[in-house]
Parts: structure tokens; sequence; C-alpha cells
């Protein structure tokens, strides 16, 4: 009786163990439509704009959040505090360093520099800017082998996601990591995926209905001579990875109805191949490589900025085309030197303009 009563006592542990676990991270389905409040907002890998049905939210400056009215195109400091100067940390529109800016339940988050001393923390923000608070420390500055970080952070379905690609100074071998972070929450941030080998770096690259697409990067020596890209998708119910067919050296630009779009920077062409690895074939060609590429649910952009800048061809004129997921192009943005393309949703290119006075912004139907 007494050993019955002990394995009893074990079984009731175990099982308070696996509930505690199961309740803390537990994810809800939200099913296979897209929801605007629940779904992430992917544009670029910057992730430095997110959009509403009334305008614009974005980063200015790596200081300031700014909302564009989607009508008119103005531009107000997201604050709400009279007579200020939007230049000290009193102004909710103020942060130090702003890296990304997501939008979640009717709510922004921002990832900006913490209260403490060398930290990045997750902030919210009502959508007017008259609420802000800090929601969580996220990570601190590491230690002198490394040479800064590029964040790659998404808010989808209940959950951010982060990676902190460190930049190393040396060779060692070394793991990354893909973090899952509770949004109301004080558990720990909690890692779901591991990354090993010589320089190795994440990038959160969409999330899409249960799914977090990610492509990898890393050496597999320490003379960094043997280079690897592979492709993944995290399913955020089941917690498993599941790989990608997308070829070595290519990088997922996204997956739109069963169908994933890639690149390589060095050449000219945007690939395109069903899941299952069938059907792989050139969806559009164009005359430069090294492309930047941008993606809402309806088109592609086309950037040629890097091959303009990394081949030093100061007499090319800037561009961005614009073509649709069957690779027909819709329309050519020409005379881009003054202008910088910020975000679409699809409907409306938002453009940035770097003048003497500010930047300011102008508004373009995707279609004329």
């Amino acid at each position: 009786m007494e050993e019955i009563g002990i394995k009893k006592l074990v079984i009731i542990f175990l099982s308070i163990i696996c509930l505690t676990a199961c309740e803390k991270y537990e994810q809800e389905d939200f099913g296979n439509n897209y929801d605007p409040d629940k779904d992430a907002q992917i544009f670029s890998s910057e992730r430095n704009t997110v959009y509403t049905e009334n305008g614009f939210y974005t980063i200015a400056d790596l200081e300031r959040i700014e909302f564009i009215d989607r009508e008119s195109g103005k531009q107000v400091p997201l604050c709400a505090k009279p007579d200020c100067t939007h230049e000290k940390e009193s102004c909710n529109a103020y942060f130090r360093m702003l890296l990304a800016i997501q939008i979640y339940d009717k709510m922004l988050y921002v990832v900006a520099a913490g209260s403490e001393e060398s930290t990045m923390s997750l902030y919210r923000l009502s959508m007017d800017g008259s609420e802000r608070e800090e929601v969580k420390k996220l990570y601190a500055t590491e230690e002198t082998d490394t040479e800064g970080c590029s964040l790659s952070f998404v808010i989808h379905r209940g959950y951010g996601y982060m990676v902190t690609n460190w930049m190393q100074k040396d060779r060692r071998e070394r793991t990354q990591a893909l973090y899952r972070i509770s949004l109301d929450r004080d558990e720990e941030k909690e890692i779901i995926y591991e990354y090993k080998g010589y320089v190795p770096l994440l990038y959160i690259i969409q999330g899409e209905k249960n799914r977090l697409y990610v492509t990898a990067d890393r050496y597999l020596d320490k003379d960094l001579k043997e280079h690897e890209t592979s492709s993944f998708y995290f399913d955020i119910l089941k917690g498993t990875t599941t790989e990608l067919p997308v070829p070595n050296g290519y990088g997922l630009i996204g997956e739109k109805n069963g169908s994933l779009y890639y690149y390589r920077s060095d050449e000219k062409i945007v690939y395109r191949m069903n899941e299952d690895g069938t059907g792989q074939n050139g969806l559009y060609e164009w005359e430069y490589s090294d492309m930047l590429i941008c993606r809402d649910s309806n088109y592609l952009y086309l950037n040629n900025m890097v091959a303009v800048y990394e081949n030093d061809l100061p007499e090319t004129e800037l561009k961005v085309m614009v073509i649709d997921y069957e690779g027909n192009v819709v329309r050519e943005l020409a005379d881009m030197q003054e202008r910088g393309l910020v975000w679409s949703n699809g409907e409306q290119i938002l453009l940035r303009h770097n003048g003497a006075d500010g930047a300011s912004y102008e508004l373009l139907d995707v279609k004329r």
C-alpha cells in the first residue's frame, strides 16, 4: 500500500509539472485566415514600420516613433503631451536606440534601449501614444568579443520571437538561439530552436498562419571556407521544425499559397518552387544582381540600391521594380535617388524623402 501511495504521489507530481509547463507556454490556434490584430506584418527585414487603416507608424532617426496619416501623408510624433519637444525620454514617442516596431492586438510594441544600463527592452504603447510601459528586459550587451548585434524580432499570434545575431570578433564555434517571449507575463524568454556553427546567424523571415519561417546561415569550419545556408519553418502549435527545400546558398524571401520564393544575392533571378520541392523555376529576371527584396501580401519589391552602392555605380539610376507573385510587372518606380522605399501594405507605397529640413513622406498607390 505504501509503495502504491508513493507511485501515486510521483504521478500526481509529474502531472502538475506537465500541466504547469503546458499552461506556461500554451499557444492558441487562430486558424488559417489572416487576422490583422494577431498576425505579424512583414515587409522588410528591418521591421521599422507598421500600418493600420488610418496610417503608418514608423521609426525616425532610431529615436522617435512617428505617425503618417494615410490620406494626407502628414507626419507627427506619437506624443499627446502639449509643448513637448519630442527629444527627451519624458516624451512617449522618444526612445534611445529604437530597433523594431510591431503591432499586436491594437497596441504598439517596440524594442529600444532599456531603463537598465546596456540593456534592450520591450515596450508597449497605446495607438495614440498616451500610454507607455516597459514590459520586460530582452537582452543585455555581450562582452568585448562582439561588435554589435543585428536584431531579428517579430510578434505573431500571441508571442514575440527574437534572435540576437551578435557580430563576433573571434572564430569560435557558437550556438545561436531563436527565442519565444511572453508579451504579458513575467516568464523569462524561452529557447525554442538552437543553431550551431561558426558565425551562426538566424533571420526571422515571416510569420504565416501557425508557422514561423526562418533562414539560417553559418560556416562549418574555423577558417570560414565552407559556407552553408538553409531554411525551415517552426510550427508554433507543435513546437517542431521542418526543413524547407531551398537550395544551399539561397535566401528565403517568403511563402505564398504553398509556394516558396527565394534568391541568391549575386544572381539576377528570383525563384519559385512548391513547398515539397517540385516545380522550381525562375520567376523573374532583372538586370541587377545584389538585389534588396521586400514583400507584402500582394507583391514583391525589387530594389537595386544594393547593386548600385556595393558595385560603386554612381551613374546608375536607383529603381524599384514591383512584381506580383506570378512574376508579372506591376510598376517600376524610377528616379529613387531622393526617395527611399519604407513600406507597402499591398495598396499604398510609403516613400521617405530625406531633405535638409528632415524627412518627409509620400504615399503612392501601388497601381497607377
